[in-house]
């Protein structure tokens, strides 16, 4: 999962993670993609993350707004 390893301790406080991973996760089922193998999964989190700065903290917004970015994209 790509808020699962240590690049982002640190950046990030615990909390943020596991909402951003949440985040991740409702995109990739809104998605319909598989969250370890897509070859898009950076970039999908990438878009998290931006989301996330930008202000957003609700999990089910970011990852709704983060699959439009996708879609778009696509």
């Amino acid at each position: 999962m790509p808020f699962r390893g240590s690049q982002y301790h640190g950046t990030f406080t615990p909390q943020d993670l596991q909402l951003m991973q949440a985040a991740y996760n409702q995109s990739c089922a809104l998605l319909d993609r598989c969250p370890t193998t897509h070859e898009a999964k950076n970039d999908l989190a990438r878009a998290i993350i931006r989301t996330f700065q930008s202000g957003e903290c609700d999990p089910g917004k970011i990852a709704a707004i983060a699959a439009r970015v996708e879609l778009m994209r696509s």
